[in-house]
């Protein structure tokens, strides 16, 4: 875990959009495969992206999903 500040305002949007047991599941599961990249998720897309102010977690989440189904639609 980090201290870095994105880190932990990312780890606190996360645990609220997602929940504390997927969190905390996801946590335990860390190695040393995953463990940057899941640093990096969460500074990044949970600590900068989604907490960009604009849009509320309801509407960033219908976001989302929209576009992963976009994306796959398009490759299919």
């Amino acid at each position: 875990m980090s201290d870095n500040p994105r880190y932990q305002q990312g780890m606190a949007v996360r645990r609220k959009v997602l929940g504390d047991a997927h969190v905390d599941r996801t946590l335990q599961k860390l190695s040393p495969l995953n463990e940057e990249f899941q640093d990096f998720i969460t500074r990044y897309a949970w600590g900068e992206t989604w907490t960009r102010p604009g849009l509320d977690h309801h509407t960033r989440s219908m976001i989302t999903i929209a576009m992963l189904i976009a994306l796959n639609a398009k490759r299919s």
